[in-house]
């Protein structure tokens, strides 16, 4: 466990506003889905809240050696870290997806995330060679050069303010 990303997760200070602010994500996300297999997640407190987008077509994460993505049911049970999974038993292999939408702590200006430390989402996209979505608000996007050598990088980074393509 790396002891400077321990105390920058200990730092992040709660969002204002973030009913709104979530708000204006969803608005920049949708412009992404038409037409794709997507993956998104059930939020947690600190994330992104995409509950609007729950009645789309899309796969969520159901987490327990590895992630693997499951068609959403409408039916929910908590995980393995207390987020909601959805009920479901029809699986997706991860490459049949456009794109997976990625949800982190704060990432910095480069596009790398700041998760909760576990790693699994580094591990589960390490060979997704489609679409990788991180959103955050802005407030957590730092420049803070925290990456490892196994952090995820994403390809585009959405905030309530701005969509930022990032170089590969």
């Amino acid at each position: 466990m790396n002891t400077n990303k321990d105390k920058l997760r200990k730092s992040l200070k709660p969002i204002a506003n973030k009913e709104e602010k979530d708000q204006k994500i969803v608005k920049y996300l949708e412009f992404f889905l038409k037409e794709k297999k997507v993956a998104l997640y059930m939020a947690l407190d600190d994330e992104p809240n995409l509950s609007k987008l729950l009645n789309e077509d899309i796969y969520l994460p159901k987490t327990r050696e590895t992630i693997s993505f499951y068609k959403k049911t409408g039916k929910f049970i908590k995980g393995k870290f207390g987020v909601l999974e959805p009920v479901s038993k029809e699986t997706i292999e991860i490459n049949d997806l456009d794109l997976i939408v990625i949800p982190g702590l704060a990432y910095n200006k480069k596009g790398y995330r700041l998760g909760r430390g576990k790693g699994y989402y580094d591990r589960a996209l390490e060979k997704f060679s489609g679409l990788k979505i991180g959103l955050i608000y802005d407030d957590l996007l730092l420049d803070d050069e925290f990456q490892e050598d196994h952090d995820l990088k994403v390809d585009i980074l959405i905030t309530e303010k701005r969509v930022v393509k990032l170089e590969v």
